[in-house]
């Protein structure tokens, strides 16, 4: 991110709309057949694909203990993978992509945790940089929210994101900050719904059902001296250290993060983005935005449907909903309803427990915000759907014995 606004959404912008050749079903790219592609961002795109006839024998012949099981989607040819690519001339001419796509392969290369994606292999062809990563069919969390989040239980929401601070609490164990938690970077390994039976939906969901992705902009810390000054990451999901241009620690900026993720999940929609915002344009519509996030100035349970912002000014608003003036969070995070509506059905899924979490979460003070370690000792975390606590693993050479040096020396070399 630049210094020249509070937050910036990426690295860098995106490439010029000529530079992005498309993509078609059957393109080869390396070793790999393009599916189709699943999703394009500031600087890069993900494509699914798989192995090319020939290679998937050669690869299971050559390292058979690192061969890809066939997924039920992948036909004959072998497993379905997602191709992170990026153009090559692109990442050459750009110090800071560079060392964006470095990070991310560093990082993903050495560790390991179920609800992490895995880096399976990178290449280069005259045309792209490629990172190849697990293929997540259930796609992306906030596609899932806006199209079903109708059907999202306690128990599953719970689930979610249970899984998802088991990956972060871990990562923050081994000094590694993300950076950029949001719900585009977590993904689903499958499709809950429709459900035939959703009383045995939970148990029927794969292990792991969520996985976090996007490391380009996640670092490892030194615990003893731990503030970062670059700012980055998604405007929606901002601490109000990063928006006040403050330096910080990453573990409280990705619990803040969580936090603003567990809000939409329980309500599907954001917190400090309200239908008064649209009434406001221009510097004193994004002024008021940034305050509100500055100040943890949030509403429950919400009146806005969750909609994607192209860049990191608040996105625009739908009509709100039958709550005319939302519900305003107290000091404890406890919502303070109206009392002359009915609740929202956003609200549905609205608990005094989950308030509670959610308002450890965003507090303004970083100091006093919750880590995600105390996450697991809240109300709301004890109940049906709560995962197991899982550790992942050091994959460098020494494993955890060697995990302080090598944590430290990949600090200095993709420093900040």
């Amino acid at each position: 991110m630049t210094d020249t606004g509070p937050v910036a959404p990426r690295l860098l912008s995106l490439p010029r709309e000529e530079e992005l050749a498309p993509l078609r079903r059957g393109d080869r790219v390396g070793d790999y057949v393009v599916e189709r592609v699943l999703g394009t961002g500031s600087f890069s795109r993900v494509a699914l694909a798989r192995l090319a006839k020939g290679k998937d024998l050669e690869q299971r012949v050559l390292s058979p203990s690192h061969a890809r099981a066939p997924s039920r989607d992948a036909g004959t040819d072998g497993g379905l993978v997602a191709l992170k690519l990026l153009l090559k001339k692109t990442c050459e001419a750009n110090e800071r992509m560079r060392i964006s796509v470095m990070r991310e392969v560093e990082v993903l290369k050495n560790i390991q945790h179920p609800s992490l994606v895995s880096l399976s292999s990178s290449f280069s062809t005259p045309v792209y940089t490629a990172l190849v990563l697990d293929y997540c069919p259930g796609g992306e969390l906030f596609d899932f929210l806006a199209d079903w989040h109708a059907q999202v239980s306690e128990g599953l929401a719970r689930r979610m994101f249970g899984e998802l601070c088991s990956a972060v609490g871990w990562m923050h164990e081994i000094g590694l900050v993300h950076r950029d938690i949001k719900l585009e970077n977590i993904l689903l390994t499958c499709r809950p719904f429709p459900c035939a039976s959703p009383s045995s939906l939970l148990s029927s969901l794969p292990s792991p059902f969520v996985k976090l992705t996007d490391f380009g902009l996640s670092r490892f810390i030194n615990p003893a001296s731990p503030l970062l000054a670059t700012r980055c990451g998604s405007e929606e999901y901002a601490a109000p250290e990063l928006i006040m241009g403050k330096k910080y620690d990453g573990r409280q900026t990705d619990a803040w993060a969580l936090g603003v993720v567990l809000f939409a999940i329980i309500t599907g929609v954001m917190p400090f983005v309200e239908s008064t915002d649209a009434a406001v344009v221009g510097p004193r519509g994004r002024k008021a935005y940034l305050l509100k996030i500055a100040k943890a100035d949030y509403r429950w349970p919400g009146s806005l449907c969750l909609s994607r912002a192209s860049s990191l000014s608040a996105s625009t608003p739908a009509k709100p909903s039958h709550l005319s003036h939302g519900a305003s969070a107290s000091d404890s995070g406890v919502i303070l309803p109206s009392l002359d509506a009915p609740p929202p059905p956003s609200a549905r899924l609205v608990t005094p427990a989950v308030q509670v979490l959610v308002g450890r979460l965003l507090v303004r003070d970083p100091a006093k915000r919750a880590t995600v370690r105390d996450v697991w000792e809240a109300e709301w975390m004890d109940g049906e759907g709560r995962p197991p606590r899982l550790r992942g693993t050091v994959k460098s050479q020494g494993g955890a014995a060697a995990m302080p040096e090598w944590s430290r020396r990949g600090s200095e070399f993709l420093d900040d």
